[in-house]
């Protein structure tokens, strides 16, 4: 934004001047919150102009009609790591601003529902025969691993796979990318050696018609890390994942949520592999990566607290492993559905973490 902003202290006069859409049936209102750290800068970017303003009591934030956006102050000289990010999604986001890559942002920021209204709303109106069916299967598969079903998201992937190989035979990238998704579903069911078999396909696809060490390349060797990290294959899986995150270093920002996700592989291989504190130096890495670039209410924040309960849990500290396990617990009751397989689980961390600190009452709560 390249200009002067009118804005007030008070969300309830901002809302009003956003109004509820109902006169503008096309337009959505935005309603658009700042968050100004002003002790980290030297001068302030803002002025409080109330005395000079026309309308004195506005002090010149939803309902579900509104969309809400949340955003953060920057400074040049303090926030070059989120810049940096920023530069990122802007060059993502060129040439793609539609209405499907609104949808796979949401899927993004873990607004799961938004998403799936959005693909509903795309196909509807979508030829049979339409080649975006494709990455549109994809993503409403996306967002069945999101929920934890991983079943229909298998079932999404197939039938994106299926439609490529009519429509679109030498896209090499999406198959690719399909075939590392359906990998993917076989390990969160458990099947690891059928998980294994998809994404090596990948990997030879990438070799072969793609260039190597491109971010697609990283993300096949990621997914075959955590396999062989299930199959207690542990110094294979880090060979994999060190090789991930060596390409992902080389072409994303230093916060980019695939960055925090590898750091977060690599500790679960040292916690499979009893090297704790290796575990837990990696799992806080990945933690500070993640809270630094996901809404604090995404689920995969779950999982780095989660983790990091586990990893101080192997070093004794049962007090600190209960305050991790209860962090994940937070964020999983606000993002995940009440069936969703990783909330048990939590459950069941507490529990242990409780009966480890001799509080069995608590202990047979969560069980």
């Amino acid at each position: 934004m390249n200009s002067f902003l009118s804005t007030s202290t008070s969300s309830s006069i901002a809302l009003g001047f956003s109004g509820n859409g109902s006169g503008r049936p096309l337009v959505k209102p935005v309603f658009f919150e700042i968050h100004c750290p002003v002790k980290e800068y030297q001068t302030k970017p803002f002025a409080n102009i109330q005395n000079y303003s026309y309308t004195k009591e506005e002090n010149e934030e939803l309902s579900d009609t509104i969309w809400h956006v949340k955003l953060t102050l920057c400074d040049d000289d303090n926030d070059l790591n989120r810049i940096e990010s920023i530069d990122y999604l802007k060059s993502e986001i060129d040439h793609r601003l539609d209405i499907s890559f609104l949808a796979k942002l949401f899927i993004d920021i873990n607004e799961l529902d938004k998403a799936k209204d959005l693909y509903n709303l795309i196909v509807k109106d979508l030829p049979s025969d339409h080649c975006d069916r494709v990455s549109i299967k994809t993503n409403i598969g996306t967002i069945h691993f999101g929920n934890g079903q991983y079943c229909d998201a298998l079932k999404y992937c197939r039938q994106a796979l299926k439609i490529n190989r009519l429509l679109m035979p030498k896209d090499f990238i999406t198959l690719s990318m399909i075939l590392n998704n359906i990998g993917h579903a076989y390990n969160k069911l458990g099947n690891y050696l059928e998980s294994i078999e998809y994404h090596k396909k990948a990997l030879q696809i990438q070799k072969k018609f793609l260039i190597k060490n491109n971010l697609g390349y990283a993300t096949t060797c990621k997914h075959l890390g955590v396999v062989y990290d299930c199959l207690s294959k542990h110094k294979l899986a880090l060979t994999y994942l060190e090789q991930a995150k060596k390409i992902l270093e080389k072409y994303l920002p230093e916060i980019h949520p695939h960055i925090g996700d590898t750091f977060n592989n690599i500790g679960e291989i040292y916690l499979s592999n009893n090297r704790s504190n290796e575990a837990r130096i990696n799992l806080e890495k990945s933690l500070e990566i993640r809270l630094e670039s996901l809404p604090t209410d995404h689920p995969i924040l779950s999982v780095s607290y989660s983790n990091l309960g586990y990893a101080h849990d192997r070093l004794g500290n049962s007090q600190k492993a209960l305050e991790y396990h209860n962090k994940s617990l937070n964020i999983c009751l606000k993002s995940m559905s009440k069936n969703h397989p990783d909330l048990a689980t939590t459950y069941n961390n507490i529990a242990q973490c409780y009966n480890e600190l001799d509080n069995f009452t608590s202990a047979l709560f969560f069980s």
